[in-house]
């Protein structure tokens, strides 16, 4: 299944089978299976403030932590967002809302607070709205969103990537694994 393999140049130094079935959290994965994709992972080393990814980049691979520690944060205005949930009506009363706004005679907007503390993400963390960083360490995955929608997007024939969910950045020296999405 040679077409199914997803193959670039992660820059780094691509580890070997043996290397990889070495790692403990990927020990219950055969050598046999890594074998078949030669150069799908590769070992990077980050420097402290260094940029590992950032948030609305267009990316296709994912970042395993071998040690470190990364800051993940969101750099949009996302924190102040405030969810509105309206309350049911019945088609006259909608009707009568948008006679309303027509005419420009409105009620007082009904509004509630969400009562939401943390911004769901699709790493091991969620983040805080006030203060929306967390901090990763060894052992933890990110990336893997946009290196799963491209996986599908490459079966499905229809190549299409989405942008990062928010940006990570080293906060003491990084070795991570940057894995291509067919691992």
């Amino acid at each position: 299944m040679a077409k199914d393999i997803i193959t670039a140049d992660l820059g780094g130094e691509a580890l070997s089978a043996e290397e990889l079935a070495a790692i403990p959290d990927f020990k219950s994965i055969r050598k046999e299976l890594w074998a078949k994709f030669p150069g799908a992972v590769a070992r990077r080393v980050y420097e402290p403030g260094e940029i590992i990814i950032t948030e609305g980049d267009f990316g296709t691979t994912a970042f395993y932590l071998l040690s470190g520690e990364a800051e993940i944060y969101l750099q949009s205005k996302i924190a102040g967002l405030e969810s509105h949930r309206r309350e049911k009506r019945k088609w006259f009363q909608s009707l009568t809302k948008i006679s309303g706004l027509v005419t420009g005679k409105t009620g007082p907007k009904q509004t509630t607070k969400s009562g939401r503390t943390h911004i769901p993400m699709d790493g091991s963390v969620d983040l805080p709205m006030d203060n929306p960083t967390a901090v990763l360490g060894a052992g933890e995955l990110f990336g893997e969103l946009c290196a799963l929608a491209a996986f599908k997007q490459e079966k499905l024939k229809r190549p299409k990537f989405y942008p990062r969910s928010a940006t990570v950045r080293a906060r003491t020296r990084i070795e991570a694994l940057e894995m291509l999405p067919n691992i």
